[in-house]
């Protein structure tokens, strides 16, 4: 009887320690998921500056354009009004 006393002592013993493994592992797991999703969070938010900035840079760069097109025009009608440019 004290044998098996002591092998289901000895056995809970280890389902106990399998059990805090287990426990452990899982904790960890948890960790790396959650890291994982707070850089996926930062990817986004990073991406969505960098489009952000995009289209910025494509306005000023049509606004630019559309300044360009007036100076351009402004010099032409100048060029016209000079004596001998014609």
């Amino acid at each position: 009887m004290r044998s098996i006393t002591q092998h289901v002592e000895r056995s809970t013993q280890e389902q106990a320690k399998g059990g805090r493994q287990i426990t452990g592992a899982i904790e960890s797991i948890s960790k790396m998921v959650n890291q994982l999703n707070l850089a996926h969070h930062q990817q986004r938010k990073g991406a969505d500056r960098i489009l952000d900035s995009s289209r910025r840079v494509e306005q000023i760069s049509r606004e630019q354009e559309n300044n360009l097109e007036d100076v351009s025009k402004a010099f032409d009608a100048i060029a016209r009004t000079m004596p001998g440019t014609d």
